[in-house]
């Protein structure tokens, strides 16, 4: 079973420290963010309960995968298999229907948030995907502080 906050994280991450996609998602501070600093915080028997899968994320060579306790949506998760970026992995389309689905809220307010997806832009590979807080997807610099959106299976 899969599960993904409804809100975000009271607290705001960036993805990477610097303003680099290198590794997308497999070599991001986000993922051991959520690893080392997020999963402890779980009750003893939520922690127990969440089993690690493979999720697939794009970068500038493509899509890779990685094997997660804690992980966010990627593009592909949340737009589908029309997304021009992963080419593999699940869909979450009955989750995240539209725009609207895709609005998450943190202190009562829509808030963008980061996806484990790079974004292709012309300077080469500097930004992760994320989800505005009108629930449109497009990316930004892997430093900004963006919110968070939590996933995990059990």
């Amino acid at each position: 079973m899969t599960w993904i906050a409804k809100d975000l994280l009271n607290s705001m991450h960036g993805m990477n420290e610097t303003d680099t996609a290198a590794g997308g998602w497999p070599a991001s501070d986000m993922r051991v963010w959520l690893q080392d600093s997020i999963l402890p915080l779980f009750p003893d028997p939520v922690q127990s309960s969440i089993k690690e899968v493979k999720k697939y994320s794009y970068t500038s060579e493509g899509t890779v995968s990685s094997s997660d306790m804690l992980w966010l949506p990627s593009r592909r998760e949340v737009l589908g298999a029309d997304d021009i970026y992963e080419s593999g992995g699940s869909e979450y389309t009955e989750v995240f229907s539209g725009d609207t689905s895709r609005i998450r809220q943190r202190g009562g307010q829509a808030r963008s948030w980061w996806l484990r997806s790079a974004y292709a832009n012309a300077s080469g590979e500097s930004s992760f995907c994320y989800v505005n807080s009108s629930g449109t997807a497009t990316g930004y610099n892997a430093y900004y502080y963006n919110g968070v959106c939590v996933g995990f299976c059990i």
